[in-house]
């Protein structure tokens, strides 16, 4: 689905902004998507063709899934930075979080996702709390069903201690 342009068509960015959120209804949107496309609707962010060229923006929503999208200008909208959101469809996918448990264990898991969620806190502009991003890898280890060495999922004690009161993150 990619050309030389390196332009994506809308269904593309569609499927990223689902993933990322975990948002798998088929008849709700989402607020990005939402926001995306009314950009695309007023003429905000340039609709392009499949060679990237710009196009007149769409008339009817139906028309939406024709268009395509530079993934800079989609980063550079505010409601990526309001959600803290980059879409880069080119970057390969690295392990997936069992695969990271597997391979660093528990602790060295979650070390990685942590440093990928201050990155993009960092990008926000964002500053949180160590015992706000323990709830993050808490809610993170639940989701991806992480466990310890004992066999449940990390309290957010054992988070904040491991990672960063015993020079973790």
């Amino acid at each position: 689905m990619q050309n030389t342009n390196n332009v994506y068509p809308w269904e593309v960015f569609d499927s990223f902004v689902r993933k990322e959120w975990d948002h798998s209804s088929e008849t709700e949107s989402h607020p990005v998507l939402d926001e995306v496309a009314r950009d695309l609707h007023t003429g905000a962010l340039q609709s392009r063709d499949m060679q990237g060229r710009p196009v007149q923006s769409w008339q009817h929503p139906a028309e939406l899934a024709k268009s395509y999208l530079l993934p800079s200008e989609v980063n550079a909208r505010p409601v990526m930075k309001r959600w803290l959101m980059e879409w880069n469809p080119e970057q390969k996918s690295g392990l997936t979080p069992q695969e990271e448990v597997d391979k660093f264990g528990w602790l060295g898991a979650l070390k990685l996702e942590e440093k990928r969620h201050r990155a993009l806190l960092k990008a926000g502009g964002i500053r949180f709390h160590n015992t706000q991003r323990a709830e993050y890898l808490r809610a993170y280890a639940l989701k991806h069903k992480i466990p310890t060495s004992r066999g449940g999922v990390p309290s957010v004690g054992t988070i904040r201690n491991a990672l960063f009161y015993r020079g973790g993150a």
